[in-house]
């Protein structure tokens, strides 16, 4: 079976550092658990306009940043379940948004981190990708590409669709889409044989 994962916040942890990293710059004191949103500007916090749209600006910069990318950490568990996905004889496709500009990078990192992936495509357009592409299950943080992927003219090709639960999702839901925490709960809902020997 053909497997589709998102890059940032699946695979690679971008939440952590990057709130570390706004943390350090604005001195404030951001929580993983107040990012209710994916953009700044609806986040419920008692910051003035000016400063939330200087760390808009600043949230964008660092996540098109190809050092800042770079430097990020595997999310807990991607190498070990991507590779007993890759013994039991799937294909692993990491479709991601970043832009052309980070393939490169983005393909020496899962390199340097030996996430095995048999493609990496960088893309706007996911589900079309996907589709092309034969893959049949997909596994994203964004609620909203996941919809993308359920309301797509081909929706019925799409074995399963998984979100990774972050607080910026966590209000979402659709019965389409199914929800873990991590990725051995992915592998749990992928339900296939012997996962328990997974090493966690």
């Amino acid at each position: 079976m053909r497997l589709g994962f998102d890059l940032d916040n699946v695979l690679a942890n971008l939440m952590d550092p990057l709130n570390d990293h706004l943390n350090e710059k604005f001195d404030i004191e951001f929580v993983p658990e107040m990012w209710t949103s994916r953009t700044v500007e609806n986040l419920e916090l008692d910051l003035d306009d000016d400063l939330k749209k200087e760390i808009t600006r600043e949230v964008v910069r660092t996540v098109y940043d190809i050092e800042f990318l770079k430097s990020l950490a595997p999310c807990e568990g991607a190498k070990s379940v991507i590779d007993f996905l890759r013994k039991k004889g799937n294909e692993i496709y990491v479709i991601t948004a970043r832009n052309l500009e980070a393939f490169d990078m983005s393909s020496e990192w899962l390199k340097v981190h030996g996430i095995y992936f048999d493609a990496l495509i960088c893309t706007k357009f996911k589900p079309r990708m996907a589709w092309n592409y034969g893959v049949r299950t997909f596994v994203d943080d964004d609620y909203d590409t996941l919809l993308n992927f359920a309301n797509f003219r081909q929706a019925r090709f799409f074995k399963k669709l998984i979100v990774m639960s972050y607080p910026y999702n966590i209000e979402q839901q659709d019965k389409r889409i199914e929800r873990a925490n991590n990725m051995h709960e992915v592998l749990a809902k992928l339900e296939i044989r012997g996962r328990d020997a997974c090493d966690l």
